[in-house]
């Protein structure tokens, strides 16, 4: 073991704080920890000059240069937060709760920080969209983006008019589309389709948006509410779809996570967002049991069970924390 002299800023303390990390390599394996013991508790023109030891077994590093994903505990309801290697904040859907998702930002942004650089409806339900609604309130949005589906509800009828009245630039999702977050790190727009799901099983659903981040060799695949018509759809057109972490589709309800759609994925880790003892009976005993089987129980996590599960990346690896 060696001493790694290594500087911490904001968002990472705020990972790392009285926590372990499980540092994974994109194989799947753990291959060491970091265990961070004490915080900077000093004036804040000191922050940047505060600097940690960390146990790093030989030949092993701690990336300065990192991404940070967040997928955050709810009740019943979807909210992943980024933050990449130079500052962007970016938000991904919002929960039900505007409470909720006011704790949740105040606990992993700096409280001098209110602004977030991209802003995501995956679709306009309210358990993805009623938090967005109250971050479009509090905090400087500089752009959304939505799959823009025909739906008349009272919180989306607010999201319309906050948009308009901040004049925030407003883009419609379609596949093709490719976000440059820079440093090479990519957000690839997969669903909905050029022309909407029409007399599916849900066509709300399944014209959600679908998202791939992707930096270097490690990737997440976002696939809010989906199900199996949707799924079937990237399967034949090719999408890129593969990736080290999936974000399961639908509270991992029996309606999505098909066995060729999980095989064309072919995730390392996978992520359920749903509430305990919710009254949908999420997730599914058979979309569990065939997650197990591919990724082994290890490498499943349930916001339910974990609590907020954490992901900071420097490309080639992936350090894991989680809430419980």
């Amino acid at each position: 073991m060696k001493k790694v002299l290594t500087k911490l800023f904001p968002a990472l303390l705020a990972t790392v704080r009285n926590s372990v990390l499980f540092r994974r390599t994109v194989s799947g394996s753990i291959s060491c920890y970091i265990s961070a013991k004490s915080i900077f508790s000093g004036p804040l023109a000191q922050l940047e000059e505060y600097l940690t030891f960390n146990q790093i077994p030989d030949g092993l590093s701690c990336p300065l240069r990192y991404n940070f994903v967040l997928f955050r505990r709810w009740h019943q309801g979807d909210l992943y937060l980024i933050q990449t290697s130079h500052g962007q904040n970016i938000l991904i859907d919002g929960g039900p709760s505007p409470q909720q998702i006011d704790m949740g930002l105040s606990q992993h942004l700096a409280f001098w920080d209110r602004n977030i650089d991209l802003m995501i409806s995956t679709q306009p339900q309210a358990d993805h969209l009623t938090g967005l609604v109250e971050v479009l309130q509090r905090y400087k949005v500089k752009r959304v983006l939505d799959p823009g589906v025909p739906y008349d509800s009272l919180v989306y009828n607010e999201w319309c008019q906050l948009i308009a009245e901040k004049n925030i630039q407003h883009d419609i999702a379609t596949t093709g589309q490719e976000i440059d977050l820079g440093d090479g790190i990519t957000m690839e727009v997969l669903n909905p389709q050029k022309v909407f799901f029409e007399g599916s099983s849900d066509d709300v659903d399944n014209n959600d948006i679908v998202l791939r981040l992707g930096w270097g060799e490690v990737s997440f695949l976002f696939t809010a509410d989906i199900r199996t018509e949707a799924e079937l759809e990237l399967i034949l057109q090719r999408a890129n779809i593969e990736s080290t972490v999936l974000k399961v589709a639908h509270h991992g309800s029996k309606t999505s996570t098909s066995p060729g759609f999980l095989a064309a994925v072919d995730p390392e880790i996978a992520i359920i967002s749903v509430g305990e003892d919710n009254p949908f009976g999420h997730p599914s005993p058979q979309v569990v049991e065939r997650l197990e089987e591919k990724l082994g129980q290890d490498n499943l996590y349930l916001t339910s069970q974990n609590g907020t599960i954490e992901f900071t990346t420097d490309g080639k690896s992936l350090w894991v924390k989680t809430g419980r």
